[in-house]
């Protein structure tokens, strides 16, 4: 990987090391915060993710364009999708044009579940975010999206801003020179 220098600041480079870090203790503790409160009705973020990445379609998405939306792998996808399937929160049905793709909907029961939650939900959501101001979220939100959107360019949507991109598959780096 060509490493090009973010800052001749020591100061910011050192800020990115350490944001690097917080993000990932971010995600483990929104991961752990998630997981308890979902446990009493014995689901996972993982299942609550696939969920929310199944509702963002305007179609009902196949299996691949899930493992894609969420950074997994297919099979991860549908061993998932087979526990909410058989709890009944999505449908998993062959799409009528290709019988070789199967396509992934969320059920009336899923809805059900959900509107039965909204409260506690929206407690914890609202109660993470509470600190911040609207204006601070906004803020967040861009600069959430806009960094979304460059882990794109390394996941072979593209290129990083160093020029390189992961091989699919390998987890090894390859330059695009």
């Amino acid at each position: 990987m060509t490493a090009i220098p973010r800052s001749d600041n020591e100061t910011v480079r050192s800020e990115i090391d350490d944001l690097f870090t917080k993000i990932f203790l971010l995600s483990r503790r929104l991961e752990y915060i998630s997981n308890t409160a979902l446990r009493k009705d014995q689901l996972t973020i993982k299942q609550f993710l696939l969920i929310a990445a199944i509702d963002s379609f305007d179609e009902p998405p196949s299996i691949s364009q899930l493992a894609h939306k969420i950074t997994t792998s297919h099979q991860n996808v549908r061993e998932i999708a087979d526990r909410l399937q058989k709890r009944g929160f999505i449908a998993i049905e062959r799409d009528p044009k290709d019988r070789r793709v199967y396509r992934l909907r969320t059920t009336k029961e899923n809805w059900d579940y959900w509107d039965s939650r909204l409260d506690e939900h929206e407690r914890l959501i609202f109660g993470l975010f509470d600190p911040f101001s609207d204006e601070e979220i906004h803020v967040f939100d861009d600069l959430v999206n806009r960094f979304l959107e460059n882990t794109e360019n390394f996941l072979g949507g593209g290129t990083g801003a160093g020029g390189d991109s992961i091989k699919e598959g390998t987890g090894e780096w390859g330059g695009s020179k």
